[in-house]
């Protein structure tokens, strides 16, 4: 009884661990997609990173998505895409962005993480919101991909965050410019 008591007590343990935050470079799109993308000419190089912020809902702690890393991975994307302004220009647009929900599911042998996250682009000069756009996508790992919980886990986090970001840079590359 003692060694189930001590081998359920370290399972806490480890739950309650906070692992190393989800890579930034692993929650940009893949580098394939932006030749796929249209050009959108009122975009390209006119998009300034504004406010990114994660919620209190999207916080894990075996999957943790910092600022830092959701920032990376948005500015990644925005340069990728070709519209990321540049440091010597003056932007058109911000986009503000918030992880809203990471929903990772307790115990579960194949893993299906959803992401959910508000996108926020607004015109530099008069703050008009020019799109306003909720995103929850989901990621699948089966348990044959990684037997390892804590890999599964972290690899359907990121899959699901870079699937959202994806959407967003799909979206805002085929956004018409009649704003």
């Amino acid at each position: 009884m003692k060694k189930l008591l001590s081998l359920f007590a370290l399972c806490l343990i480890i739950i309650a661990c906070e692992g190393p935050p989800l890579p930034s470079h692993e929650m940009s799109p893949m580098l394939g997609i932006y030749s796929q993308l249209p050009v959108n000419p009122d975009f390209e190089q006119n998009i300034k990173l504004g406010n990114v912020q994660i919620a209190k809902n999207a916080e894990h702690k075996g999957a943790p998505v910092k600022v830092a890393q959701f920032t990376e991975a948005l500015q990644q994307a925005l340069l990728g895409a070709n519209f990321a302004a540049r440091s010597q220009m003056s932007p058109k647009y911000t986009l503000d962005a918030m992880l809203l929900d990471l929903d990772i599911p307790s115990f579960t042998f194949s893993m299906d993480v959803t992401a959910k996250a508000r996108y926020q682009l607004k015109r530099a000069d008069t703050n008009q919101v020019v799109l306003d756009e909720v995103i929850m996508l989901s990621s699948h790992v089966p348990y044959s991909i990684f037997s390892d919980a804590n890999f599964r886990m972290r690899s359907a986090a990121t899959k699901a965050i870079q699937e959202n970001i994806t959407h967003l840079i799909r979206l805002l590359a085929s956004k018409p410019t009649t704003h």
